[in-house]
C-alpha cells in the first residue's frame, strides 16, 4: 500500500469513509451535482481518499478499506467489474461515471442503504434490482428507503415496466438522454417528488 494513502487511513478517527476512484490517486477537484434539491445534494460527501483501479486488485488496500463504513462511492473511470460493490453494503450514495462497462446492474440489489444512484452511459437490461431493493426494504420508513435519488445520463436501458408500481417513490429520478433517442413519453410513467426528462443536444 503506497505511504500517503496508508497515512490517510490510519490518521481517520471516524468509522465512515468515503472514497473515489479515479485514474490518479490524486482524483479530481471538482463535482458535478445532478440533484435539484438542496438536502439531497447535501448528502453528498467529497472523496476521502482516492484509489486506482489498480488498488482495486490490491489485497492490502482493499482490506484496510473494509474495515470502514464506506458510505459514499464515485468511480470516475471505466472499471472491468463492478461486483466489488456488494463489499461495501453502507454505500448512500454512489456515483458511476464512464459506466460503458456496465451491463449488469445485480450488484444494486445488494445496497439497501444507498440512497442517491447517479450513472452514466450504462447499457442494461433493466433496473429490477433497484426495484427489488426497494421491495425488500419496504414498510422500513422513508428514511430506510434505498434509492430515492435515482439519476441516468445517456443511458440504454431495456425494460421499465416494473416502475408501473406507483407505490415505489422517488424524491428525485432524473433522466438525460440525447434528443435522437426520443424517450420522453417512454419515462413519463415515474412518480416522484421530481421527475424530470432532459434532452441532451
Amino acid at each position: 500500500m503506497r505511504e500517503n494513502l496508508s497515512e490517510a487511513l490510519n490518521g481517520r478517527k471516524s468509522e465512515y469513509l468515503s472514497i473515489g476512484i479515479a485514474d490518479t490517486e490524486k482524483g479530481h477537484n471538482a463535482f458535478y451535482v445532478p440533484w435539484d434539491h438542496t438536502s439531497n445534494a447535501m448528502n453528498m460527501k467529497i472523496p476521502d481518499v482516492y484509489i486506482t483501479k489498480d488498488e482495486l486488485s490490491d489485497e492490502s488496500v482493499m482490506r484496510r478499506i473494509k474495515e470502514f463504513k464506506v458510505i459514499g462511492c464515485y468511480i470516475d473511470i471505466p472499471l472491468d467489474d463492478y461486483e466489488f460493490l456488494k463489499e461495501f453494503p453502507y454505500i448512500r450514495d454512489l456515483n458511476i461515471l464512464r459506466g460503458e462497462n456496465v451491463t449488469d446492474l445485480a450488484f444494486l440489489r445488494e445496497l439497501k442503504q444507498c440512497r442517491m444512484l447517479y450513472m452514466e452511459n450504462v447499457t442494461a437490461r433493466d433496473l429490477k434490482p433497484i426495484l427489488t431493493a426497494k421491495h425488500e426494504t419496504k414498510g422500513q420508513g422513508i428514511f430506510d428507503n434505498p434509492y430515492v435519488c435515482v439519476g441516468l445520463y445517456d443511458c440504454k436501458i431495456g425494460d421499465i415496466s416494473g416502475f408501473d408500481d406507483l407505490e415505489l417513490f422517488f424524491s428525485e429520478f432524473i433522466v438525460w438522454n440525447p434528443k435522437e433517442r426520443n424517450e420522453k413519453n417512454r419515462w413519463r410513467k415515474m412518480c416522484g417528488g421530481k421527475v424530470r426528462y432532459y434532452e441532451i443536444k
